[in-house]
């Protein structure tokens, strides 16, 4: 609730964007202390159900078999881990339905052009991109998008209502950057992603102290590596570390430092790089509690296998694109969300990658049922991307 009276003050929160912190201090003012909470799980139940009806819509419309869009809008619907996250107070439900939402009105605006749409359309992204900033690729992503739609025959008014929703959508987010940037002078919506970026660059031992100029910074590095290592790999000890770090010597500072050491090492920040795909590959996907037990890291979904199964996907786009020569308009959305919201999570994140992803599952779940009903049907030829 602190950063929702830093919102309401006018003051953006250092870790916090506005949306869901708003959304459960207006909750507060209207049902009381006691209440609000519960009001807040109510409604993200609702929203999730509603979210629901649209997923079940988008299905009839780019997979043509009700089985196959019945079953997946039921796997969404009741499937325990993603439901029991609308009775948690996190953003993760919120995003989901939105992603949801986003989708639905994309295709419609697509199809039929409206004004509603593109209003709504465009709220819909404003809302995800000051609810989870990590979904910020969604601004070029949809650009791009569009700017394609602009050269189908007989969709350029729909395109250029894409493109002004985008636009505007995107100069809130700048809006609230730029707010950000006055009062911690770093142009971001939070220190989430300074205290990842050190997170990162201290557990690959990418932080150098001979290339830090500022001398009480490289003092208490100096210290840390003395105390913990140069690669430490506590990662409770190196969240303690980034913020106490950002406290005393200013977000700005650490931001500096950090790409100053990442710059001066692209070969073994690559290599970083490429040992965080590797090691998400291990994470639990839609699973929760499984620390507890070893059947449950056993038998659990991971993230190996939505990379096979993207693997897969991929080579089955491509050969139906050299077969049809065109471009599948949703398909390319629902692709470009899902690898986009891996390369967002493993580029900007050091562990957690499982949660990081749940934006993108409805857009994996489409992808599943297209796949589906590869299997219903007599050749790869007969395969219908839209």
């Amino acid at each position: 609730m602190a950063a929702a009276e830093t919102v309401f003050r006018g003051t953006p929160d250092w870790f916090r964007t506005p949306v869901y912190p708003a959304f459960l201090a207006s909750l507060k003012w209207i049902f009381g202390e006691g209440l609000y909470l519960w009001a807040a799980i109510i409604i993200q139940h609702l929203v999730f159900l509603c979210s629901v009806v649209c997923l079940y819509r988008i299905c009839q419309k780019v997979i043509p078999n009700d089985s196959i869009s019945f079953w997946i809008t039921f796997f969404y619907a009741v499937y325990p881990y993603i439901s029991s996250l609308n009775s948690y107070i996190v953003t993760e439900s919120f995003s989901i339905s939105g992603t949801v939402f986003l989708l639905f009105l994309a295709l419609r605006l697509k199809e039929y052009g409206m004004w509603k749409d593109a209003l709504l359309s465009m709220f819909q992204l404003a809302f995800l991109l000051l609810l989870k900033p990590a979904l910020v690729y969604l601004v070029p992503l949809l650009i791009v998008l569009w700017g394609y739609t602009f050269f189908i025959k007989g969709k350029r008014r729909n395109a250029l209502l894409g493109i002004a929703g985008v636009i505007i959508a995107g100069l809130c987010l700048v809006s609230y950057m730029q707010a950000f940037k006055k009062h911690y002078g770093v142009f971001s919506t939070s220190v989430v992603s300074t205290l990842n970026n050190y997170h990162i660059a201290r557990t690959y031992g990418l932080l150098k102290p001979e290339l830090i100029e500022d001398p009480s910074v490289r003092a208490d590095l100096e210290k840390s590596i003395e105390i913990n290592g140069e690669c430490p790999k506590d990662i409770y000890l190196l969240y303690n570390e980034a913020v106490q770090m950002v406290q005393d010597h200013s977000m700005q500072t650490i931001g500096h430092v950090v790409s100053t050491c990442m710059r001066y090492s692209p070969m073994n920040s690559l290599k970083a790089l490429i040992s965080r795909l590797y090691s998400s590959a291990d994470d639990p996907l839609l699973v929760k509690g499984i620390d507890a037990s070893q059947w449950g890291h056993l038998l659990c979904f991971h993230i190996s296998t939505l990379y096979l199964f993207l693997l897969i996907y991929t080579i089955l786009l491509v050969l139906w694109f050299v077969r049809h020569r065109s471009i599948p308009w949703f398909t390319a959305l629902i692709y470009m969300v899902g690898i986009s919201q891996i390369i967002v999570s493993v580029i900007a994140a050091q562990w957690d990658w499982g949660r990081l992803l749940l934006p993108a599952l409805p857009a994996y779940l489409l992808m599943i049922g297209q796949i589906c009903q590869l299997i219903t049907i007599k050749s790869l030829h007969s395969l219908e991307f839209v």
